[in-house]
Order: structure tokens, then sequence, then C-alpha cells
């Protein structure tokens, strides 16, 4: 540490001086603060490695406009043994959409994956099922990074597969069964969010049982065109398309008609049409299912010969 040759002045280890007024001796506790003050000086103009990857950390997701410090950090041979697998990816991120360097970017997503394992494989496959960050599409190495991870009991793994099954994402054929076994797979391996897509599953299965049944749909508008009239409502149980013959029943009759046969239906019935026109305006299963209606969808359809003045708000429309 600094020398003191004077009453008035510190000479330290560097050569610098530091002096102060003839008329303030220094004292001996204001020079500890001084010694001490020159060491943390010292400490900070050799950081650690931990204290410059901190640094780059906070040069990189706080300020854009120096990222390339961040990254002249990240290059360090000291600083990259304790990067971890987030760190690795951001650097490819910057690399791909900053520097267009797409070999140096992969060059730092599969070092992700070396230093992060699982987790960081599956990062790289949500990259590679949509192409993202550099990265070519190739959705056959994603899905095996995917079944890898289910061989491996991970869960996050099989919570993807279970949204692949039930979404029929990356050109899987949809599959409720297959979705249910891997959300349950997932739960049992500590996931704690499966509780809401099983639930969605059970309700998609049940609207695929009511699809079967008669059709019964609540009108909720209706306006007069050239060639019938056009009606919106929600299909509550059974399906609808062009073509299929259905009667308008009264608001008033008894939802219980779903159960009644055809002939008692015509009771109550207020006119007999045929469907012209279908337009779906939301799905409740997002499996793709054409020019149908399915319970829980919601559709504008055209009835033949059918006119709005003859349509009542709470009118059902039912099956033939």
């Amino acid at each position: 540490m600094g020398k003191i040759d004077h009453k008035d002045y510190i000479i330290n280890d560097d050569g610098t001086i530091i002096r102060f007024s003839p008329d303030e001796r220094p004292r001996k506790e204001k020079i500890e603060k001084l010694r001490q003050r020159i060491n943390s000086n010292k400490s900070s103009n050799n950081p650690t490695p931990n204290q410059l990857l901190e640094k780059a950390r906070r040069l990189y997701y706080n300020s854009s406009d120096r990222e390339d410090e961040a990254m002249a950090i990240f290059y360090r041979p000291d600083v990259q043994s304790l990067m971890d697998a987030n760190d690795c990816f951001e650097a490819g991120i910057f690399m791909f959409k900053t520097r267009h360097d797409l070999s140096e970017a992969r060059r730092w997503y599969q070092r992700a994956v070396d230093v992060g394992g699982m987790d960081a494989k599956l990062r790289l496959a949500h990259m590679l099922s949509y192409g993202e960050n550099g990265m070519p599409e190739d959705v056959g190495a994603a899905l095996e990074i995917y079944a890898n991870g289910v061989d491996q009991c991970n869960a996050k793994a099989e919570e993807t597969m279970g949204d692949i099954y039930m979404n029929g994402y990356l050109g899987i054929e949809v599959n409720y069964s297959k979705a249910e076994e891997m959300y349950r797979r997932s739960a049992v391996h500590g996931n704690k969010y499966t509780d809401y897509p099983l639930n969605k599953i059970n309700r998609l299965k049940e609207l695929k049982k009511w699809s079967s049944e008669r059709l019964l749909m609540q009108i909720d508008y209706a306006i007069s065109t050239n060639q019938g009239a056009r009606i919106t409502g929600r299909i509550k149980r059974g399906s609808i398309q062009v073509g299929d013959c259905v009667y308008l029943v009264d608001k008033n009759a008894s939802i219980e008609l779903m159960n009644l046969l055809p002939s008692q239906i015509k009771k109550n019935k207020k006119k007999q049409s045929v469907i012209v026109a279908i337009e779906i305006t939301s799905m409740e299963i997002k499996e793709p299912h054409g020019n149908k209606g399915i319970p829980g969808d919601n559709v504008r359809v055209l009835l033949r010969g059918v006119l709005s003045k003859e349509v009542e708000i709470g009118d059902f429309i039912i099956g033939i």
C-alpha cells in the first residue's frame, strides 16, 4: 500500500500522489479511509469473472446500445466458463439479429445445449419448430428432441407433446387421448399447471359426444336477405352443415324437444327450412372441421325460404 512520506501527502505504490491542504494535517483515521478507498478502486479495476458476467448481463438486458460491450465480455474464456444456457442463447440471438452471423449464432445455441441439458434442448427444439433466431425450420429434429425429453420423463417435454397432440401442431394429427396421456405424465413428474388442459380435453371429448346428437341451436340475431333469413347463434348440441334440413321452433317450446321424436317436434315447429350457407365465426375446437359446425361453435347460417320477421331472438333451430 501507499507510503506516507510527508504529513501533507501520500505517495502510492503506483507513483501517484494524494495531496492535502497545508492547513489541514491528515490524521491517522483519514489516512486509513484513503487507504481503503484506494484498495476498493484497485479491486474494481480487476473484477472477478463472476463480476464481469454480472456486468455483461446488465449491459445486455438493460442497455440495448451497449450489447457489443456485453458480447466482448461474453467472449472472455474465464467468463464463458460461468455462462449458463440462457446467457449462451442470448448471445446467439444477438449474433443473429445484430451481426447476421448465422454460423456463430448456431455455435452459441449448441453451446447452450451443451451446458444447459434438457431445458436448453427444449428451447432449441422450439426454435427449430418455427425457424426462429437463425435456426432452420426442422420439425423432425424438434419432434426428436421432444420425444427424447418424454423418454427422460421431463415434465416440460411431456406438456409440450400434450399441446402438440391437442392442437395438431407440427404436422401431427389431433389426438385427445395421447394429449391426455402426456398431460397426466407431466403432472406425475411435477408439473402443477396441467389442470386447465386436462379440463379442456374433457370438455372437447364431451363436445365430440354431443356432436352426434340431434342439432339444437338457439338464435341470437336474424336479418333478411334475397335468399332467406341469415341467423347467428351458438350450437348447443349436434352438428350443422350445408344441405341439412331443420325446423324453426318457437322460443317458448321446451328445450326437451331435443329428445323428442321428429313427429312430436313438428307440433311445435314454426317452419321447416334447409341450410344453404354456413360460416363458423368462432370454433370451440381448434381441430379443423371445415364448414361443419359442432357444439360450442358460433355460426352464421342462411335459412332458405325464411324471413327475418318470422324469426324471434331466442327461437331454436332443431335438426330433423
